[in-house]
């Protein structure tokens, strides 16, 4: 699924007030840990599907792009 018609599945879900399950998808393990980022005081943890403060990994394209929905 294109990451464009993620947001048209989406848009439909709502708009019919229905929930469906989200696939979900992975961060490199690489990136699991505590991180800086400029401007805040506390370090943003990152495991292999959440981002802190960011939210959860839903869909990955390729290697480089992830598709965060908010928590």
């Amino acid at each position: 699924m294109k990451i464009k018609d993620f947001h048209l599945l989406k848009i439909i879900t709502c708009f019919f007030g229905l929930i469906l399950p989200l696939q979900g998808c992975s961060f490199p393990k690489e990136w699991s840990g505590k991180w800086f980022q400029s401007g805040l005081q506390q370090s943003v943890v990152v495991n292999t599907s959440h981002i802190e403060l960011k939210g959860i990994c839903v869909e990955k394209d390729g290697t480089e792009r992830f598709l965060i929905e908010d928590r």
